[in-house]
């Protein structure tokens, strides 16, 4: 098991985001069933890697977007 590296200070649009839009509700019964089965510790560790794993996502699409952005010819 990995230490936790920082707290994370994420803003309240990306957190509900993150859990509407990408945990949706099966997301968030799978971590439950960890803590409940394993521990709390070992549900806010797959949490925050899932977290990492969206905003690294997140990232991507945003640069790809301005990517596209950045060809497009305005006339």
């Amino acid at each position: 098991m990995k230490a936790m590296k920082r707290p994370y200070s994420a803003k309240k649009k990306d957190i509900l985001h993150f859990t509407q839009n990408y945990l949706w509700a099966d997301g968030i019964l799978i971590v439950r069933l960890i803590q409940m089965n394993a521990s709390d510790i070992v549900a806010s560790e797959v949490t925050v890697a899932l977290f990492e794993h969206y905003q690294q996502k997140s990232n991507q699409s945003f640069e790809e977007n301005r990517m596209y952005d950045n060809d497009t010819i305005v006339t």
